[in-house]
Formats: structure tokens, sequence, C-alpha cells
């Protein structure tokens, strides 16, 4: 807010708070029970949606003023999704997205394995922005050397992370927050660019990686891990990184709250098309059909005809259709054969039978039973499943939206409200 607003007061607020209060944290080994002024050791309970901000907030900095110590404590923060915590838990599964709500405590220190919608996206979010930073993702699987130091007046002024391999990072509290007093990885890489320059050679260059959003069930992404594999095996300069969603989660929700964090994947492929054009109004989609080698490909498997129903307003492409979900209708054997009514082969007889099934059976005038049953969520993509289908059958196949407009006043819309 502080750079897009010009507000300098902002920013410089924000680094009180980071070399401050979170600075601590990092010096103390980690999220500490107390924040009590004088010194009084509290426990209170650790929630996803309590570390999201810090990743976040050290991210932003980092890219305002440019210094690359924020971004190493963005990582070492996120570290707290991935077992730096004081359950030495997990609480993100990098297989199924599932994220546990946080840790209680004090006495025994315990996870809460619920796993609500608000704690999953926030640990998406923030796990997505630290991997898309560099010097963040190197310090994710950092941890703290020795005890945590949970009272303020314990916190040492220096303390050290190990990362994989040994490497060594150490924190020093300095007179603007803190600093990094050593660093292995800077160290490392350094060394390697000087033996490489020496050597005339040039330093392999770090593979581009991409963040892939399955759809959010356990089958699609069990398909999208193997994939991925085999494309990982097969093209080592591009590599693909599966996070999935955890199941019985809305995929859609969470790209919204993506957007709106900049922390959206590279590639998803469970984005209803009925959403679409609000996300590419959001800014979080990128047209693909101005591309060279994409228009190239569609210019060879597909047609005009083909690509006309995927174009927005804008006569842009934004995504391709890989799969259908067809609704299916059960019905009732017994009760359509004692209404003396076969298995309806057309929308018309289907709403004939309906009508004839539908009863009012205490006499007072008003129908009680009717032919069809649907969930009484309110959720936007229920109505795909019992709404939409009668209507698009009622209709001959035309949509809601005519010219931009939304046209519910319509006989198909009340042929498909009346059953």
């Amino acid at each position: 807010a502080g750079s897009a607003l010009g507000h300098s007061e902002f920013t410089a607020s924000a680094r009180k708070e980071a070399d401050g209060l979170w600075g601590r944290f990092l010096l103390a080994g980690g999220i500490p029970s107390t924040v009590a002024p004088n010194g009084t050791a509290t426990w209170y309970p650790q929630i996803a949606y309590g570390i999201g901000p810090i990743v976040e907030g050290y991210l932003a900095l980092a890219e305002v003023t440019g210094q690359r110590r924020y971004a190493v404590f963005a990582g070492l923060a996120a570290g707290w999704f991935l077992g730096n915590n004081p359950a030495g838990v997990s609480m993100y599964d990098e297989k199924t997205g599932r994220t546990f709500d946080g840790i209680d405590g004090p006495s025994p220190v315990k996870v809460n394995r619920n796993s609500g919608a608000e704690s999953t996206i926030e640990a998406l979010l923030a796990i997505q922005k630290a991997t898309s930073n560099p010097d963040a993702a190197e310090y994710l699987h950092y941890r703290p050397v020795g005890n945590q130091s949970p009272l303020l007046a314990n916190v040492p002024e220096r303390r050290e992370y190990t990362g994989p391999g040994g490497s060594r990072l150490v924190l020093r509290r300095g007179p603007a927050g803190v600093e990094i007093a050593r660093d292995d990885q800077s160290v490392g890489d350094n060394e390697v660019a000087a033996r490489d320059a020496a050597a005339g050679s040039d330093k392999p260059s770090t593979p581009i990686t991409l963040t892939y959003w399955p759809a959010a069930n356990p089958v699609e992404t069990s398909v999208a891990n193997r994939l991925a594999a085999k494309w990982n095996q097969e093209h080592p300069d591009v590599q693909v990184r599966v996070q999935p969603l955890p199941a019985g989660r809305s995929s859609e929700e969470v790209l919204l709250a993506a957007i709106v964090a900049k922390a959206t994947p590279d590639v998803s492929s469970n984005v209803s098309s009925a959403l679409l054009a609000r996300l590419v109004r959001a800014g979080g989609v990128v047209r693909l059909d101005n591309r060279v080698a994409t228009s190239a490909r569609l210019r060879e498997r597909t047609n005009a005809a083909m690509l006309a129903s995927l174009r927005l307003p804008d006569g842009g492409i934004y995504a391709f259709p890989w799969k259908t979900n067809p609704m299916m209708l059960m019905y009732n054997v017994d009760l359509f054969k004692a209404a003396g009514i076969g298995p309806p082969r057309t929308q018309s007889e289907l709403v004939q039978a309906w009508h004839k099934l539908a009863r009012d059976t205490d006499g007072d005038g008003r129908l009680d039973h009717w032919a069809m049953w649907a969930t009484l969520k309110t959720t936007w993509y229920e109505r795909f499943y019992d709404f939409y289908p009668l209507y698009l059958a009622s209709s001959g196949g035309r949509t809601l939206v005519n010219n931009g407009k939304i046209v519910f006043d319509n006989e198909a819309a009340v042929a498909a409200l009346d059953v």
C-alpha cells in the first residue's frame, strides 16, 4: 500500500513491525507462545491464517525495499506450514493439499487436525508466493538450532538455522532489525560462480518451475501427479510442481483469493467456464490465442467454428476445455410404474411425467409431493446439477446469457422451475 499509494509512512510502519515483532520471532526460533511486553509466557493457538500474513508481508517488503533478507525471512516463516512449528508436524499435506487448522497447547502441544477453507487457502497462497520467490524458496526447509525462546527477555541476539545438506544461516539483531550474519546459500552461489568464471564455463541454468493446480478430487490429483512425474523426467529444463486442492474445496474461490493475493498458479485445470470471464476481469488469467506457438497449434488441431464458443466478448481465448461433466438423472422405477409412466425419452416426455408425479396427498389444495429432489444448498455451482440442465433442454440449448445480459424471464426457465 505504501508503494502503490505513495505513502512512505505505510512502508516505514510495515518495516517497523517486520524488524521488531516478526524479527523477534525469528531470533526466538519460531513463533513463541508469548507477546506480553513484560515477558509473561502465555500460550495462544497458532493458526494458518496467522502465519500467511507474515509470509506475504515479508515478501511485499522484499519487493518494495529490494532487500533480499526479507525474502529469506519469508521462507523461514513459511516453513511453519512444512514442519517448522512447535508440533514438528507438516501442517500442509503436499499430496492432498489439505492444511490443518492449527496447533493447540500448551500441554500437550497437539495439532488441530480439522481443515477449514480459510486454513487451506492461506496455506496455498503463502506457499505459492514463497515458492515463486527464489530467495524465499531456498529457506522453506531450514530449521532453527537449539531450543525455542518463549520469553521476550530470553530472545538471543543470534539464532542459527540449518538447511538441507547442512547449510547454515545465522541471524543476528542489528541496528535496523534482524540481519543475516552468515548465509551458506549466498556464499556457496558466489563461490560456484567464481569457480565457473575462472574455468571459462557457464553455470547450469536453473530449471523453470511451473505450479499446477489440478481438480480438487483425489482421482484427478493422482492422474496429475503421474503425468507431472513423467513430464519432469522427460523435460529437466521445465519442471511441473503439482499443488493439489483438498477434495470438497471450490478451486474457483481459491483462485479468486489467489488473484487478490497475487499468488496465482501458472496452470489450473479445474476452472468453470461460467467463472472464467470474472477471473479475466480480475486480471488473473493470461490470454492464450495471441501467443505464436499456441496460435500455431490451434490452427493445426482446430477450426474457427470450434474456437468460436471459447472466445470471450473481447475475442480472446483464455482457457481450453479438456473434460465435460454430463449430468445424469436417476429415477424411481416403482413410482413411475405406479403412475403408469414409462421411461421418458425426450425432454417433453420428462416434463409430462414429472407433472403426473407431482401431487397433493393431504387434500389442502397445495402440492406436497414433487417429482424431483434437488439439494437446498445455495452454493452457486449446485444449480448446474438441477436447474441448468433442465433449462438448457427446455430452451433448445440457449444459455441464460444473451448479448451480455442475463435472461431468466422466459418460458424455458419457467418450465425448468415448474418441476
